[in-house]
């Protein structure tokens, strides 16, 4: 049960972000974060990163809706498996950040995006939000742990 509700809980904390980013944004645009690795930058991206193909919104959802369905599938398929509990977290966590972000691209048009992280004491090209954090973090640690149990296996 778990689980299940781990993705709907990153999706509504994502969400919940985004609407107190959006409200306050003249208050907190700018500011650094502590430990100094980023800033908040508000920024509503209608493409992908770095608002590529911004001037096609339908492929663009089509594309979010497929990632959605595939995490979906993929979630579903390990839940029914014995054990595996760090990768259904790791799955949970992709699900629920492309959750956060395909609800909130389908109702505006757009995701909100406001993480710029710093690299060598400058801004980043991009900005980010907790939803590409947690489908990045997901799939990465997701697809280390499948390679890792791939490699076990060939070994026998």
């Amino acid at each position: 049960m778990i689980f299940i509700m781990l993705p709907l809980t990153l999706m509504a904390a994502d969400l919940a972000i985004k609407y107190h980013i959006n409200r306050n944004r003249g208050r907190l645009e700018g500011k650094v974060l502590p430990g100094g690795i980023a800033r908040l930058h508000l920024m509503h991206n209608r493409g992908f990163a770095g608002n590529r193909l911004e001037d096609h919104p339908k492929l663009v959802i089509g594309v979010s809706s497929a990632s959605l369905l595939l995490f979906a599938a993929a979630f579903i398929s390990i839940l029914r498996m014995r054990g595996q509990v760090i990768l259904k977290a790791c799955l949970a966590a992709a699900l629920g950040g492309a959750l956060g972000n395909t609800v909130e691209r389908l109702a505006k048009g757009s995701v909100t995006d406001y993480l710029q992280i710093f690299r060598r004491k400058r801004t980043g090209k991009y900005v980010y939000n907790f939803a590409d954090i947690c489908i990045f973090i997901g799939s990465a640690a997701g697809i280390a742990i499948l390679v890792k149990d791939l490699l076990s296996e060939l070994k026998k």
